[in-house]
Order: structure tokens, then sequence, then C-alpha cells
């Protein structure tokens, strides 16, 4: 039951990442605020990066946090349990957060090449329909 909670919890991760990295990404106005400031483009990529990952951190409290909580109090689970579930709770979405910004990037170069714009986001959008209508039993 733990392993399938970890799970749902990296399927939510990837489906609200693709999202999160779009937005974030390729679709904030923010960088006409950002560029008259003194900052550097590495620090601002790294505090959009930021705002992503405790975005994904906030999607998986609510699922697996209160499971961790649930199974460290019926197994009387010591400071090794606590330490241990900190750490997985932490690095489960930073894997996931690389492959939602690798797939937006090709998902991005496949939507912007030039005229086959319109037949690609057709294709796609009818990948996703038959995707999605085929996951329901």
């Amino acid at each position: 039951m733990l392993l399938s909670i970890i799970l749902a919890g990296q399927l939510f991760v990837i489906i609200f990442g693709l999202y999160y990295v779009l937005s974030a990404l390729y679709f904030s106005r923010d960088v006409e605020i950002l560029v008259p400031l003194p900052l550097e483009p590495l620090q601002v990529m790294l505090s959009k990066f930021a705002v992503i990952l405790v975005n994904e951190y906030l999607t998986l409290v609510p699922l697996v946090l209160p499971l961790f909580i649930y199974y460290g109090i019926l197994a009387n689970a010591g400071p090794g349990y606590w330490r241990n579930a900190l750490a997985v709770y932490l690095l489960l979405p930073v894997i996931l957060f690389g492959i939602s910004i690798k797939s937006d990037r090709i998902f991005v170069l496949i939507i912007n090449s030039g005229d086959r714009h319109r037949v690609t986001s057709r294709v796609l959008c009818a990948a996703g329909a038959v995707g999605q209508f085929s996951a329901c039993p």
C-alpha cells in the first residue's frame, strides 16, 4: 500500500509537473519585469525552477505525507524511519521534475515547428484523447 501511494504521488507529480513547467517557463510574462533588474539569467532560471519544485512538493503533501505519518505512527517507527521518510518525500519529485522539463521541451519544439503547427497539434490532441479514453476501464 505504501508503494502504491508513492507511485500515485509520482503520477500526480508528472501530470501536474508538465503544466507547471509549461506555465512557468514558456507562458509566463515576468521576463519583461525581471530583465531591467540587476539579476543574472542563472538566478532567474533557478528561481523559476524553485517555484516549480515547491509547487510539486505542495502537490504531494495531501497524498503522500498523511500516509507516511499514518504508517509511522502505526508501526511505532523510530527516528530512522522519520529521517528516511523525509528523504523520500524530498527526493520524490526531483527525477520526475527533470522528465517534465525534458518532455515539455520536446513538446514545444514539435508544436513550434513552422508549417506543421496545425497538423502536429491535431495529431497530439487526438493521441491525447485516445490515451485518455484507453485508460478508462
